[in-house]
């Protein structure tokens, strides 16, 4: 009983003023829940604990549930507990939340699901120190852009409710790590959310959603994500039985790209590269195409170089494929029947010569460049951008050096050298294998052991 408790006068009054407005007293107990299966026991919650009571540390009430007791109001008094730092009021009909409430500056963890909500109370908005909101089961129609105000915030539970859109500032929810928007009727997702960076745990599920943000990849935080339960369309179609990983690669993989074309200043070939660059920003995987500035060439993800026998000596593009190189942007050269492939190692475009023909694709283009060349360019990029990372220059530098590997490997194997030293050797071959199977050598040492074979030959 509130009367009994050793806590400070004011505390007490405020339980005394909810135990008015419930019909009953509140007990003091040892542990509190607010779930009977929590994912999470950081407050001290317990699966086992109690749904109605007030726990107490020294003088100070500092965890307060209230389930299932038909309360319509918070009394203002509940400004009083100023050391509170969980507050659970689960299945009650209340429709507004008192001004006070801004005061429970030490508040940590609130819980008002299955309540009468229908937007999120302003004073809830004030709680700077608040880490867990959870507000399932509601009416709530909007997120205000105040959201943001929540600067602690980590876990955000909306679901089941009535949204139909979040706020582009739901990105600047910088410490989110948990985003439950299931049972909603989101049509889709600002590219803003792509900027919460600690998310780990994201819920989609049953909502009206039919694709997913051009920057969605960016979320390399996420472990957990649903996305059953929506109509996907196009491409996306099935794409709720992807792994969480997988569904970021294929985000990353189909995200429109920003493309600078390196060309010859001569006026007879601006008027091609014109036309190229418009009939490829018609095109769904590239954002935008540059044709000058060093500062669009800086922003760029990808750069297509039109290797003419003007180009290959014109000093603007010597510079221009000088910075792109030293900056590690990907170059796809593509060659007037004029000039010779062998032309491009005069300026170290070889081996992006021989990543073409390992994904199969030889760029050459008649004067003219017609229709039929930018349909099978744009299908080269698409094909380009999956293999090689091109957000991310460093990572894209890897793949290119595995595909240069790989293509290195597959014409070495195919040699004279390789088969006869293979054959000589074989049953030497056939020995590491079967050590290599065993675990008896690493693959590094299997490796290395092979290559001594080989060149022993």
């Amino acid at each position: 009983m509130s009367e009994n408790y050793n806590i400070r006068s004011e505390q007490a009054q405020a339980l005394k003023d909810l135990e008015k407005l419930i019909g009953k007293k509140i007990p003091q107990v040892e542990k509190l829940t607010i779930d009977r299966n929590p994912q999470n026991n950081q407050w001290g919650l317990d699966k086992y604990g109690h749904t109605f009571g007030v726990t107490v540390e020294g003088d100070q009430i500092i965890g307060l549930a209230l389930h299932d007791c038909d309360l319509k109001k918070i009394p203002d008094s509940i400004e009083n507990l100023t050391s509170l730092e969980i507050l659970s009021l689960r299945n009650n009909k209340l429709t507004t939340i008192p001004n006070s409430f801004r005061n429970l500056e030490s508040l940590k963890m609130l819980s008002l699901w299955r309540n009468n909500l229908t937007t999120i109370p302003e004073p809830i908005l004030a709680l700077s120190s608040l880490q867990e909101l959870l507000l399932q089961y509601n009416q709530i129609s909007t997120l205000p852009d105040t959201i943001t105000n929540l600067s602690s915030l980590q876990y955000l539970n909306l679901g089941n409710n009535n949204l139909t859109s979040l706020p582009k500032s739901i990105g600047n929810l910088k410490t989110l790590q948990k985003l439950m928007v299931w049972d909603n009727q989101l049509s889709y997702l600002p590219n803003t959310i792509c900027d919460l960076a600690k998310l780990r745990q994201l819920g989609l599920s049953n909502n009206n959603l039919k694709s997913l943000p051009d920057s969605f990849w960016m979320l390399k935080s996420l472990t957990s994500l649903d996305l059953s339960e929506n109509p996907w369309e196009g491409d996306w179609q099935g794409i709720e039985n992807d792994t969480t990983q997988n569904v970021l690669e294929i985000c990353r993989k189909t995200a429109p790209i920003t493309i600078f074309i390196v060309h010859s200043q001569n006026e007879s070939e601006k008027s091609h590269v014109y036309h190229l660059m418009q009939s490829l920003k018609n095109c769904k995987e590239i954002m935008e195409v540059y044709i000058q500035d060093f500062q669009n060439l800086a922003e760029s993800h990808l750069v297509l170089f039109i290797a003419t026998l003007n180009s290959i000596m014109d000093e603007q593009c010597k510079q221009e494929l000088k910075f792109t190189i030293s900056n590690n942007i990907p170059i796809i050269p593509l060659k007037m029947t004029s000039i010779k492939w062998e032309d491009l190692s005069k300026i170290d475009l070889d081996a992006e010569f021989n990543i073409g023909q390992k994904l199969g694709f030889e760029l050459e283009f008649e004067v003219g460049i017609g229709k039929d060349f930018y349909n099978t360019l744009y299908e080269y990029i698409k094909k380009y951008k999956r293999e090689i990372n091109l957000f991310e220059p460093e990572e894209g530098k890897v793949d290119k050096q595995r595909l240069n590997a790989t293509i290195i490997l597959e014409k070495f194997v195919e040699s004279e050298e390789f088969i006869n030293g293979y054959k000589k050797n074989i049953d030497k071959f056939k020995n590491l294998a079967g050590k290599l199977k065993s675990g008896q050598i690493s693959i590094k040492n299997y490796l290395l052991k092979t290559g001594e074979l080989l060149r022993s030959n």
